[in-house]
Formats: structure tokens, C-alpha cells, sequence
């Protein structure tokens, strides 16, 4: 078959990336390979495969925060696997939790409490 057409990626969150493409004309696919990694300078990074029904659309889920992946796409049909798309790079978006953990109070525990327990004095500001 034909490669697909119009093949975009667009970052949708810290862990997830959107594919879209329009699919090859005048051919019955049976289904898509999806071929993507992350790039990295690291020795030995992982490439992985995934094999999905005819859709114009693929949600790549549990991916890095702020990373970079390359992506190709290829369609199958009865005639076998066609030739993969041109890559396709996007980044994740930045994670966007705090990187410092902030200590969780028991319901009831005032600030003030926790201050005390801890030795640490609290300004209320009129003093």
C-alpha cells in the first residue's frame, strides 16, 4: 500500500502524544505499524512497535515528561507492509508537578501544631 498521508504529531500532556495522518488512497488497509522511540544519546534505547486497526488517530500514552520521540507510520494491506512515513519528531510537555514535596497534614493538624511539633516558630504577621 501507499504510505499515509499528512502524518503530524502534536504533544498533548507531560505523558502523551497525538498522531494523526490521513490514510493512503485507493488501498484497503488492515492495519497500521507504528514504530517510535525516544531520542536519547543513551546507548541501547528502546524502539517500540505498535500495531493498531485502520484509524487516523493514535493517543501514544506512558511517555517521558519533556522528551523528544521520533515516530513513523506504515500501513498493511493484503499485499503486505507498505513503505513507513518520513519521521515525525515532537517533545512531551514539561511535567508540570512540583519537584519539591510539601508535607500533608492529618485533618485536624493546624500549622501552627505541626510548627510546634517540629520546633520552628510561625509569624502571623503582628507580632
Amino acid at each position: 500500500p501507499g504510505q499515509p498521508m499528512n502524518f503530524r504529531a502534536e504533544a498533548k500532556s507531560e505523558s502523551t502524544i497525538l498522531l494523526t495522518w490521513s490514510p493512503p488512497r485507493q488501498d484497503i488497509i488492515l492495519k497500521y505499524e507504528l514504530l517510535y522511540k525516544e531520542i536519547s544519546n543513551k546507548p541501547g534505547t528502546p524502539e517500540f512497535l505498535k500495531t493498531f486497526d485502520p484509524v487516523t488517530f493514535f493517543l501514544v500514552k506512558d511517555l517521558n515528561p519533556n522528551t523528544e520521540y521520533v515516530f513513523q507510520l506504515a500501513a498493511r494491506s493484503a499485499l503486505g507492509l507498505g513503505a513507513p512515513t518520513s519521521e515525525v519528531r515532537e517533545r512531551t510537555l514539561q511535567s508540570s508537578r512540583c519537584p519539591f514535596s510539601y508535607p500533608e497534614f492529618s485533618e485536624g493538624i493546624t500549622v501552627r501544631q505541626e510548627a510546634q511539633r517540629l520546633g520552628v516558630e510561625v509569624w502571623n504577621g503582628d507580632q
